[in-house]
C-alpha cells in the first residue's frame, strides 16, 4: 500500500441505526475512492448500548469492524458522548484490543503487516477538573508508538487556535496538562508545527452573545519518531445527516511509497420509472419490440423487452450520476472556499449559515433518498 488515510471527527450523533448505515456509506465511497479512507476515530455518537449488538452486526455486514465504548468519561451511564474506531477490513484487521473505557479506545491494527496502534480520546467538555482527570487516566493507556485522534475540549494555544472577539478569554482548562502528558509520551501536535504561525479550525459555533468562535479543538497526535510522511486536511465535506456536525473531520495520511487502487459497482436508480421521460421512452421501445417482431414468441419479445428497459435505466442512471457528481463537486468547492474564508478572514454568523446551508445541499446530493 502506498499510504493510508486515518479521519477523526466529533459527529454530534449518529442518530441512531439508520444515521450509522448513513455514515458507512459515505466511509465506504472515501474509502474505495481516491482518499483511500481506511479508520475513522468517532466522537459523541450518542448511539444506545442497548443495541450494541445490532450495531456491531450492521458494522460488519458492511465489511467494517469496530470497537465502541459508550457514555462520557466523566458519565458513563450517559445516553450522550460515546466514542468508536471503526475500520475497513479491506485494509486493515484488528491484531487486538489494548483499551477500551469510556472516552477512550485503544487498539492494535495490522496494515500490510505493519501494526499501527489507534486511539480515540473524547475528553470531558464539563469542567477542566475532570478533564485533568481523564487526561491522567489516559497517560498510561498511551506508549511513544500511539497514533491518537480526539476531540480534546481545550487547544494547545489559545492565541494561535482559537478565533473569537477575545481569545484570551477562551476557557482552556487542562490544556498544559495534556501538553506535559503528550511531550512525555514523546508524542506531538504534528499539524501545529506544520502550520507554524497559521490558522486552521476544526469547530465553528456560536456563543450566547451571538458571536462565532472557532477552536482547534480536534486533533491528532503522533509518534515523533515516525518515519511516515504526513499529510492533514481538514475538511466540512463528510455530511451524512441533514444536522451537519459544527465540527471538521480530521483527516490525517500515512505515505510510505508503496501501491493500490480501487473500484466502484455499476447500478441501476429504478425510481428513474417515475419520470414521464423515461416512462415515454420505455414505452416507445415497448411498441417498437412488438410491432417489428409479430412472429417471434411473446416470451422473446418480452425477454427484449426487459434488456431494451435494463438499458434505458442504465443509460439515464450513468447520465444521473454525471450531473449529480458535478453537483457534488460545486457544493464541495464552495465548502472548500469558505473553509479558507475562515481560516483567513476568521467566521462570521452569515458564513457559517451559509456552511450549513452547502452542507444540507450535500447530504442531499448524496442522500437522494431522504431529500
Amino acid at each position: 500500500m502506498p499510504s493510508i488515510t486515518l479521519a477523526s471527527l466529533n459527529v454530534r450523533g449518529c442518530e441512531g441505526e439508520a444515521g450509522l448505515r448513513r455514515l458507512l456509506h459515505r466511509f465506504r465511497v472515501q474509502a474505495r475512492g481516491k482518499k483511500k479512507l481506511a479508520v475513522m476515530c468517532i466522537q459523541e455518537h450518542m448511539l444506545p448500548k442497548s443495541k450494541h449488538d445490532d450495531l456491531m452486526l450492521l458494522i460488519r455486514l458492511k465489511e467494517f469492524d469496530a470497537e465502541i465504548t459508550y457514555g462520557k468519561a466523566d458519565d458513563p451511564t450517559s445516553a450522550h458522548g460515546g466514542t468508536a474506531i471503526i475500520w475497513d477490513t479491506k485494509a486493515v484487521t484488528l491484531k487486538n484490543t489494548l483499551d477500551i473505557i469510556p472516552g477512550y479506545i485503544r487498539v492494535n491494527l495490522d496494515w500490510a503487516g505493519t501494526t499501527l496502534e489507534i486511539a480515540n480520546a473524547y475528553a470531558p467538555s464539563s469542567s477542566a477538573v475532570e478533564r485533568v482527570d481523564f487526561f491522567n487516566k489516559i497517560e498510561k493507556l498511551m506508549t511513544p508508538l500511539t497514533w491518537v485522534a480526539g476531540d480534546w475540549n481545550c487547544v494547545p494555544d489559545v492565541t494561535l487556535d482559537v478565533d473569537s472577539a477575545n481569545p484570551l478569554n477562551y476557557a482552556n482548562g487542562g490544556a498544559d496538562a495534556l501538553a506535559k502528558k503528550m511531550e512525555d509520551l514523546g508524542l506531538i501536535d504534528e499539524r501545529r508545527e506544520q502550520l507554524e504561525g497559521a490558522k486552521e479550525f476544526t469547530r465553528k459555533g456560536v456563543n450566547i452573545r451571538g458571536e462565532v468562535v472557532s477552536t482547534r479543538l480536534d486533533r491528532w497526535y503522533v509518534p515523533g519518531e515516525t518515519h511516515y510522511l504526513l499529510t492533514f486536511e481538514v475538511q466540512n465535506n463528510f455530511v451524512f445527516k441533514k444536522k451537519s456536525s459544527d465540527h471538521s473531520t480530521v483527516y490525517i495520511t500515512l505515505d510510505n511509497k508503496r501501491g493500490v487502487s480501487g473500484s466502484e459497482r455499476n447500478t441501476i436508480d429504478e425510481e428513474l420509472t417515475l419520470n414521464p421521460e423515461v416512462q415515454q421512452e420505455i414505452m416507445a421501445a415497448m411498441n417498437r419490440i412488438y410491432t417489428m417482431n409479430p412472429h417471434k414468441s411473446e416470451v422473446n419479445k418480452w425477454t427484449e423487452t426487459q434488456a431494451e428497459i435494463t438499458d434505458i435505466l442504465k443509460k439515464h442512471t450513468a447520465a444521473n450520476k454525471r450531473r449529480t457528481k458535478l453537483e457534488i463537486r460545486v457544493v464541495e468547492a464552495k465548502l472548500a472556499a469558505l473553509n479558507r474564508n475562515h481560516k483567513v478572514l476568521g467566521a462570521k454568523p452569515t458564513g457559517l449559515k451559509l456552511e450549513q446551508k452547502y452542507q444540507r445541499t450535500l447530504y442531499e446530493l448524496q442522500h437522494p433518498d431522504s431529500a
